[in-house]
Order: structure tokens, then sequence, then C-alpha cells
């Protein structure tokens, strides 16, 4: 195993520079010096361990590898990071959208494809079929209609449209239950919430690369040209304001960015 930060040509180095040639295995007294708190345990390389997984310029890379068995033919290990949840990513599952949509503190889990399922966070293994789309669903969203939260699903219908599927939550049965849908003739839609009526449908192509958010007053702001954008009423006064990371300084080690916030008001 080779430290992935700091690689080391010398031989008879101290394992902690991280020779390509050293041997990591159970057992390993010489993992054992340099890492005392692990004696007797399988060995282990994460952020503070030595060698350990930080890149090159020093930034942590989130990954850790343990588990490392005693040394024989057959060796195992295993790899995580702690910026993913347990069994995820699971492409599996084609999760389409997360949220809690009774406020119960627990995220309901959409997804599927052939069936469309939903299942809570606490245990995806437990999923409700609740729609079997003909079509594909390219998009999944969070409505209101009426002031009451609402799942839509975007499914291409006849090659050209879009059905768009509307279904509420049964807190009681742990599934969502029809409510309406409604055919657009377009296949790239996308719905936008107005919380004190019907929701908006939008095909025209420049808002697809558009945030857009409708104020309280009935004005529309827009953001554009600038990655990693999310939009928020930070203040609570009707009007939105747009999150962004700042990268001036991406070549500092261990440097993730500037959250910055502004009005989104005559922004483009």
């Amino acid at each position: 195993a080779q430290d992935i930060g700091f690689p080391s040509i010398f031989l008879f180095s101290d394992p902690s520079a991280g020779y390509f040639g050293d041997l990591w295995f159970k057992g390993n007294p010489e993992y054992e010096r340099v890492n005392p708190s692990m004696e007797g345990l399988a060995p282990e390389f994460g952020t503070f361990t030595y060698p350990s997984t930080v890149s090159n310029e020093g930034a942590s890379t989130f990954i850790t590898i343990g588990d490392i068995s005693v040394q024989a033919d057959t060796m195992s290990f295993t790899i995580s990071s702690s910026l993913l949840a347990d069994g995820f990513p699971d492409t599996s599952l084609h999760i389409g959208l997360v949220y809690d949509f009774d406020n119960d503190g627990v995220q309901e889990i959409a997804g599927g494809q052939e069936s469309i399922w939903v299942a809570q966070e606490s245990d995806i293994t437990i999923r409700n079929d609740f729609y079997q789309p003909v079509g594909a669903v390219y998009d999944w969203s969070v409505i209101y209609i009426d002031q009451v939260l609402h799942l839509a699903i975007n499914e291409v219908s006849n090659g050209s449209n879009t059905k768009i599927l509307f279904f509420q939550w049964q807190a009681d049965e742990q599934t969502f239950q029809w409510v309406q849908d409604t055919i657009i003739a377009s296949n790239n839609v996308l719905v936008m919430s107005n919380s004190t009526g019907s929701p908006v449908f939008i095909t025209d192509a420049i808002y697809q690369v558009q945030t857009v958010v409708i104020n309280d007053d009935g004005t529309v702001d827009s953001l554009n040209s600038r990655p990693w954008a999310s939009a928020a009423d930070l203040n609570l006064d009707g009007e939105a304001e747009y999150l962004y990371i700042d990268y001036q300084l991406v070549d500092t080690p261990n440097f993730y960015g500037t959250l910055e916030a502004k009005h989104m008001n005559g922004v483009t």
C-alpha cells in the first residue's frame, strides 16, 4: 500500500513516509509502531493515520481504507468515504427525490424505474410501490397545489409530450396517492411551485439553464452563469437571495471555498 499523500522511494524509511513497497496487513509490527493506538487491530488508513489518505496538497480526501486482513494469498479490505451515507451511492435504486413530506423529521425517499416506490430513510429496504410509468421518468419535484405539498413526476408521453403526475403523501399508509395529472406539449418541462395557487410549467429552453424564483410580490428573479448556486429566502422577507461558493483560493491546501449570499434582484 502506498501513502496517497506522500509517496517515497526509500526502501528502509520510516513506514510513515509511505514507501510503495510497504506491505500492510493485520499484525504488521511496523504499522503498530507508528500507530500505537491500533495495536492488535486491523490496520486502517485515514486522515490522521501514518501513512494517511490526505491529498498531495495536504487536503483531506475523506477516504478511509480499513479492515485490512492478515497476510494470505487472498486478502480483503474496505474503502469508505465519510461524505457518503452507508450503502450509497446505489445507482440500482434510481433515487429521484428525497424530502420530508410530513415534517416528522424522517425523510421520504422516492425512486425507481419500472415501478416508482417510496421508502423511509430509516429503512430504505422497505419500499411501497405507488406508480408504474409507461414512459421514461426524467424529473422529480416538490410542488404546492393550493398550499398542499405534492410530489410531481415528469414522464415522457408519446415521445414528444410530458405527462406530469401529482401525488399526495399519505402518512398512515406510508405511500403516495395519485391526485391528478396533465399533459404538456413538450418533452422538456420544468415545474415551478406557487404556494398560493397552481403549479407553473416552463418549457422555454432559456429558463432550463437558469435559477428562477417568483417572489411574494409577483416579481421574477433569475440567475445564470454561476456554478454551484442555490436560492433561498434567508431573511423571510418574501424575496430570494442566492448562495454560491467562491473558489478564489482553489490552490490553497484545506481550502473549500467561501460561502457567499447575495440578493437576487437585478442579478442575471
